[in-house]
Order: C-alpha cells, then structure tokens, then sequence
C-alpha cells in the first residue's frame, strides 16, 4: 500500500506522507469532511493515485455526495492497476447507482407536498358558560 502509481504511472509513496496518516485517523473516525479535505489536499499536491481517489469516493459516499463518490469510483476504476481495488470502486458505483435510480423522492427532503392537512379546530372551548357558583355539600 504504500507505493502506488498514479495515472502518469509515477511512483506515489504514501507512507511517508504525514498527510495521508492524519487523513486515514480522520477516515477510520468517522470524520469524513475533515478527511475529504485531507484526501483532495493530497490529490492537488503530488499525491494523485489510486488510493486517494479510492477514500476520497469513501468520504464522499459517507457524506451522501453521490456525484462526486461516483466520479472518484470512476477514477478508480480506469486508472488503478490494483483488481481488488477496481472491484470495489465498481462495487461502489454500481451500488451508487442503484440508489439513484431508486430514490423516490425529487427535490428538497422536507417537502411534505404529499401529506394532507387536517381541518384546523378552533382553539375556543364549548361557547356554554362557566358556572357562576358552585355548591358542594
């Protein structure tokens, strides 16, 4: 893992990277937005490689950015030389995909067009009087 090639098919050492080490911390807590960033740091400074665009998709699927994940699967995908790897970008994408075509919603989520509104009572109690006395006994 800590060797790879990017696209160019120059050698990317990941291990040596600070980077990449604060970046998969980040990941394995479950801070994704954080570790994108890391990721897409790493990408944009000499970085680029399959690795990277691999957990960059991760992030991006955990943070519900389908385009965005499906995009680095794809990257994944025609560039890596690794086959478990290109599985599992695929995996990711095809899974991806399913979902698209399966949401059932268009839109905002919190339009609730569908729910139909019940008649509004009035907040006025009974118009009957209250009692101007009372007699116990």
């Amino acid at each position: 893992m800590s060797v790879r090639l990017n696209k160019e098919g120059h050698k990317v050492d990941l291990a040596n990277s600070p980077l990449f080490k604060q970046a998969l911390v980040e990941f394995g807590n479950k801070r994704y937005g954080p570790a994108e960033q890391l990721f897409e740091n790493l990408d944009k400074h000499g970085y680029c490689c399959d690795m990277v665009h691999y957990y960059m998709a991760q992030c991006y699927d955990n943070l519900n950015q389908t385009e965005a994940a499906q995009m680095n699967y794809q990257w994944v995908a025609a560039y890596s030389k690794d086959a478990t790897l290109v599985n599992y970008s695929i995996y990711g994408y095809e899974k991806l995909a399913y979902y698209d075509e399966h949401r059932n919603y268009a839109g905002q989520g919190n339009n609730f067009d569908r729910v139909k509104s019940r008649p509004v009572r009035s907040p006025v109690r009974s118009r009957v009087p209250p009692p101007t006395s009372y007699r116990f006994g």
